[in-house]
């Protein structure tokens, strides 16, 4: 059952990443020879750049090469650990907004306005959740508290990728 729990967790971050890719390599694409002239020039709204999947696709290990270019490449190199024969992948919503959760929402409450800046901006008291809820415009340190509130912003999975991983089997990495 934790295995399946992990493969459950695993799918979800992919689908993240991978929608993350697709952003990424969309907008890194676009920006390739663009002028002035194109940056000033009316843009039509809601204009989304493309990607190869769509909201509910289901990619299966006979399909696995259609990730490649959106799986980091320790995953990839490593994907026997990762895919197996049977599993599936459902491509979630892209651009989807991700509410806040509750949990997010009570260290808003609870620690928010604890925290304050050190001599050199650093931060100090801060628990979790937003450290300067309320910021003032003429407050002369507000761009260092926006950094701070903007490092520990709100994202969609409340954590943060990290792409370690670890296999040992009988003593050996």
């Amino acid at each position: 059952m934790r295995l399946r729990a992990t493969y459950s967790a695993l799918a979800g971050w992919l689908a993240f990443l991978m929608s993350a890719a697709v952003y990424t390599a969309s907008a890194q694409e676009a920006a390739v020879g663009v002028t002035q002239d194109a940056v000033k020039a009316p843009r039509a709204k809601d204009v989304v750049p493309g990607h190869p999947f769509e909201t509910g696709d289901v990619i299966g290990f006979d399909k696995l090469e259609l990730l490649k270019d959106y799986i980091p490449e320790p995953f990839w190199e490593n994907r026997e650990f990762f895919f197996f024969e049977g599993m599936e992948l459902k491509i979630g919503e892209f651009y989807k907004e991700y509410p806040i959760s509750e949990g997010r929402k009570t260290a808003n409450k609870k620690f928010g306005g604890q925290a304050r800046l050190g001599r050199d901006h650093s931060l100090e008291g801060f628990t979790m959740g937003r450290p300067f809820p309320k910021i003032d415009p003429q407050d002369p340190e507000a761009g260092a508290k926006h950094a701070w509130n903007f490092h520990y912003k709100h994202d969609a999975l409340e954590g943060q990728a990290s792409f370690f991983f670890s296999y040992w089997d009988n003593g050996e990495e």
